[in-house]
């Protein structure tokens, strides 16, 4: 509660989590709803639906604002510099902290629910999800509701929510509404002017110097889309790689033409990206005197104008780009760790990415930049997933039993599995159709994955496995032996040590690109360090044809791979595993392996098995146990590694070959 311009933790609790709901409820509480029109035109198609709606100029001066608009006023509470008194933490504004009509001075605010904010993240963006969460929140306001008066939730219908490919869902909803319930929830329908006497509200008297953005709840338009940004779906296609290659010889000039001519969304996406990897966002462009933006505001454009057209793999990439994220991430992390589970937002081998306490969403999203590659595809997929977990966790507890650790990277590896099952493609194109789907349509993969966990694990683990030409019952190849060892470690006092030290150097010598060479000469193709990103794989055919293991160019593309691994002790076991194979396949020369070599997925299945080796009894409990595992291998000495990547790479191609046989 605000009084007098402090804040007290009664009702804005930065999770939206209520009081005691039985002192204070009103036996006749309805949650009262006033829907709001983008502008006359939205207003119009409405009314011939027989749906009222009020636009922003019939509510004046009543105003109607984001609820970021309120996080950034709620922080000027307390404030005092002279005591040294910070102010409240800048912390998002739930369902039951956007639900009053606020008093600032001489002027009544209604705040829109956070989560509808289209320009924050973009699952705001799928009507079939929002409407959902819409009925979801309804629930939760009825059921925390403490306060005297009535809660009162604006809902602002935009142009693209009639266009969107769920508005007949939105249009039901909306009907549903007039009837005065929604899943046993009362609700009341009705304009602003009505549910002013009856709502709760709240005065702040002091916000320094702070002031509100001049646009309200509207959003402010890039000021060079119309200009720069021209569009025509009816052109609007992926781009060839050819002429992503030939565009990246481009200069800046010629580029920023290309953009202003092109109407292909991909085109201008495709083009922006390459400024973006040679400036970064804030790199400014000028059209003319008068008028001049950042690629900021462009990527800004096309994430806004692909979430137009639904064209879901543009609207991640821009968002990763723009480094958006869920208002609900946090909560939803918090959702998981409540229920006693762990929630691993990385790669299984980094301990950091371990989360076991509630966590801020800068540090969450550190997290996830952190222990993954740099694919901002995987990061903005990564924070996605958490939203869905987060709510399932709540609705089907049922789904998480026996779950210790909630690896979201893995549950992503077996939604690709599954897809790539029911497309019949390959590894990549299944997480290409990833991101191209619906939100809503992600969360109804993740629900059904879970629901068939252990069958989704089976799929994975065959998806991983090997075949080859020649028959191989076990690979002849001798044992390393501790004459593979370095003699002295430096500095490091243990073996782990030695290989964070190691990876952070990042020098490799002739032989290593020559172990590189060797490799490619026995496999289709090689993908370091990146299971999901098919064009990241290294295709033996072509780099033999056109390359050396001596000549530059191939140093630099090994090299630039192996940089993208962000844990310097991975890198060195990356690094250790291309050598041992290379040892392998020298000793094993008629050994041709039809697929590509994953080193990510060999490295796993080599900690997995010296753990078993060790621990045979904690065969059934290794989700459990990975952590262990992978300290455990991390203190193995570079034989015992290169040792574990026989094991693996036997393991992968012998498995394959019984089962081969079974099928036969």
């Amino acid at each position: 509660m605000i009084q007098d311009g402090l804040l007290t933790t009664h009702d804005i609790d930065p999770l939206g989590r209520g009081h005691c709901t039985q002192c204070n409820r009103d036996p006749e509480l309805k949650v009262q709803l006033t829907l709001l029109a983008e502008d006359t035109s939205v207003q119009s198609k409405l009314n011939e639906l027989g749906i009222s709606t009020q636009t922003f100029d019939q509510i004046a001066p009543l105003q109607v604002r984001e609820a970021s608009h309120l996080v950034a006023a709620l922080t000027q509470v307390g404030l005092n510099k002279r005591l040294g008194l910070s102010g409240r933490p800048s912390k998002q504004i739930r369902a039951l902290g956007t639900s009053l009509l606020y008093k600032l001075g001489n002027e009544q605010i209604v705040f829109l629910p956070q989560f509808m904010n289209q320009r924050g993240f973009y699952l705001a963006l799928d009507v079939r999800l929002l409407v959902e969460r819409l009925r979801l929140e309804l629930s939760y306001i009825f059921r925390h509701w403490d306060r005297p008066g009535k809660p009162l939730v604006a809902v602002l219908i935009r142009h693209n929510m009639l266009n969107n490919e769920g508005h007949q869902l939105l249009l039901d909803f909306m009907s549903e509404l007039q009837q005065g319930e929604i899943r046993g929830i009362p609700v009341q329908l009705g304009s602003l002017n009505e549910f002013i006497s009856t709502t709760t509200y709240e005065t702040i008297n002091y916000l320094h110097d702070f002031r509100f953005p001049e646009a309200r709840s509207q959003e402010v338009s890039s000021p060079c889309c119309s200009i720069l940004l021209p569009i025509d779906m009816a052109t609007t296609a992926p781009i060839n790689p050819r002429v992503l290659n030939d565009w990246n010889k481009l200069d800046d000039e010629t580029l920023i033409q290309t953009l202003s001519a092109d109407s292909n969304l991909y085109a201008q996406f495709e083009i922006l990206n390459l400024l973006y990897q040679r400036h970064g966002l804030d790199f400014k462009l000028q059209e003319s005197e008068n008028h001049q933006c950042c690629l900021r505001d462009w990527f800004e454009e096309v994430y806004t104008r692909a979430g137009n057209q639904s064209i879901w793999n543009l609207v991640r990439c821009s968002a990763g780009l723009l480094e958006k994220y869920d208002a609900d991430l946090e909560q939803s992390i918090t959702d998981m760790l409540v229920r006693q589970k762990r929630v691993s937002v990385g790669r299984e081998y980094s301990n950091g990415a371990t989360i076991q306490r509630p966590a801020s969403a800068t540090e969450i999203l550190d997290r996830i930049r952190t222990y993954n590659s740099d694919n901002v595809y995987v990061h903005i997929l990564t924070q996605e997933l958490i939203i869905y977990l987060g709510v399932l966790i709540k609705s089907d507890p049922d789904l998480f039993a026996d779950m210790h650790t909630v690896r979201v990277g893995h549950i992503m590896q077996l939604i690709i599995i599954r897809l790539q099952r029911q497309l019949d493609c390959t590894l990549g194109e299944a997480f290409d159709a990833l991101l191209a789907l619906a939100p809503h349509e992600i969360g109804k993969q993740v629900k059904e994955t879970l629901a068939d966990y252990q069958n989704s694990e089976s799929q994975l683990n065959r998806s991983e496995l090997l075949s080859y030409d020649e028959q191989c019952n076990q690979l002849t190849c001798a044992r390393f032996t501790t004459q593979l060892n370095p003699k002295d470690r430096g500095r490091a006092l243990d073996w782990h040590e030695w290989r964070e030290q190691r990876g952070s150097v990042g020098r490799q010598s002739e032989e290593f690109f020559a172990a590189v060479w060797e490799v490619l000469h026995h496999c289709n193709g090689l993908i370091i360090s990146e299971k999901l990103s098919s064009h990241k794989r290294l295709d033996s055919e072509e780099i033999l044809a056109q390359m050396t293991a001596q000549e530059q160019s191939f140093v630099l593309l090994i090299n630039h791979r192996l940089d993208k691994i962000q844990s310097p002790d991975f890198r060195q076991l990356t690094m250790e595993t291309l050598q041992a194979l290379a040892v392998i396949f020298q000793e094993n020369p008629d050994l041709q392996v039809d697929d590509t070599i994953l080193t990510d997925t060999l490295i796993n299945h080599a900690v997995r098995l010296s753990w078993l080796e060790k621990h045979p009894e904690r065969a059934t409990q290794y989700e459990q146990d990975q952590a262990l595992s992978w300290q455990g291998f991390y203190q193995l000495p570079p034989n015992e590694v290169a040792n574990g990547i026989i094991d693996a790479l036997n393991y992968l191609l012998n498995v394959n070959n019984e089962i081969q046989g079974v099928q036969a």
